[in-house]
């Protein structure tokens, strides 16, 4: 028995090892090294804000956006390949923003690339960028909730730039999230083998999703043309089903 224990004993030794080599292996030096900077810095409060954010709970951190080598232990190497966010080489150049998000969030990149907004952004860089919305460390869903005040620090009346979007978008934002809802809902109730209800709601799905697209184009009159198509379909549907 006490060989037995031994040998399992050693065996337990190796698996433990052997984790921690790994994880040392995989362990990112951006994380590992921010993680320990006041939090009252400017760093420090940056870090604290991707700690609770979408990003970091999927695992994406530092470099996937600013570059650098997150398996580098000292500070120069790791910083290889980072500039400043004001130098036009940054991934997080203000006009580069869009792009750098884009690399994973191709769809919406797409979607946001023909729009008026984006336009402006290349040309003149007073447009809007993801980071306006979603902010660049907090990444935040934007709700309908926010979105006047965000929309009104260009479309106001002083400015005198279309000051009628806010509302208008917010109310749109609302109706997007609420024939998602809808959506959802009537999946719940069609049958696996009821074929005509499975592509009615194909159909809804991805009209809710050119709605989301048009969203970030920032088309508002082809977002609620889309959503009333949505309702369109499902009204059809449903009434069929009488």
């Amino acid at each position: 028995m006490g060989k037995r224990r031994l040998i399992i004993a050693a065996g337990l030794c190796i698996l433990f090892f052997s984790a921690h080599a790994g994880a040392a292996e995989t362990e990112n030096s951006c994380v590992s090294c921010h993680r320990d900077i006041p939090r009252d810095t400017f760093i420090g409060s940056k870090y604290t804000d991707w700690e609770g954010s979408i990003h970091a709970g999927q695992g994406i951190a530092c470099q996937r956006c600013h570059g650098g080598n997150p398996s580098a232990v000292k500070k120069e190497d790791a910083h290889a390949g980072i500039y400043n966010s004001g130098n036009p080489l940054s991934r997080v150049y203000y006009k580069s923003v869009p792009g750098t998000c884009g690399a994973c969030h191709r769809r919406d990149f797409n979607a946001f690339r023909e729009s008026t907004h984006y336009s402006i952004l290349q040309r003149t860089g007073a447009g809007p960028t993801c980071a306006t919305c979603h902010e660049s460390h907090t990444t935040r869903i934007v709700s309908p909730r926010q979105i006047p005040t965000i929309c009104r620090q260009c479309h106001n009346e002083r400015m005198n730039i279309s000051p009628q979007v806010p509302v208008r978008a917010q109310a749109l934002l609302l109706l997007i999230n609420e024939t998602g809802y809808l959506v959802r809902d009537v999946r719940g109730r069609i049958a696996s083998d009821d074929q005509e209800g499975m592509q009615t709601w194909k159909d809804a799905y991805e009209a809710m999703q050119n709605a989301r697209d048009e969203w970030h184009a920032f088309n508002l009159e082809r977002v609620q043309m889309k959503i009333l198509q949505v309702y369109d379909m499902i009204l059809r549907f449903l009434e069929k089903k009488k």
